[in-house]
């Protein structure tokens, strides 16, 4: 080979190189970035029932704040009555897309029709999404 064409060769292997460096440094290594996320947070809440038996309907609002739809929502609630502290785990099915939002109605039964959900006493104490 002459000397041109070990030069050019040389150059080529250069560009080369700098095109598969310039390439791997845009990639992402980190790839909890594609893992769906979001925000759960209780937006209402209702009490139903008669004499015999009641209940509190609390319902929750899912953001999706990724880049990656939600599939499934698995939301753990608190209710404080008067006289308890009942939770309450459920898990969702539903395809929510990134900037959307959806809400998830979660019933809570009272051991007793004469109580009341306390002042603040409705709360998402965890929440997990994929």
């Amino acid at each position: 080979m002459s000397g041109k064409n070990q030069k050019a060769a040389g150059s080529f292997i250069i560009l080369v190189l700098c095109a598969f460096s310039t390439l791997a440094s845009s990639c992402s290594n980190d790839v909890s970035s594609y893992y769906p996320s979001g925000t759960a947070s209780v937006v209402s809440h209702y009490e139903i029932g008669d004499s015999t038996a009641k209940s509190c309907v609390i319902t929750v609002k899912v953001e999706n704040k990724g880049s990656s739809k939600i599939s499934a929502s698995i939301l753990s609630i608190s209710a404080a009555t008067t006289t308890a502290i009942y939770r309450l785990t459920k898990s969702f099915t539903l395809d929510i897309l990134p900037g959307k939002s959806a809400y998830f109605d979660l019933t809570v039964t009272y051991a007793s029709a004469t109580e009341s959900l306390a002042t603040d006493g409705a709360l998402v104490i965890d929440s997990y999404f994929e």
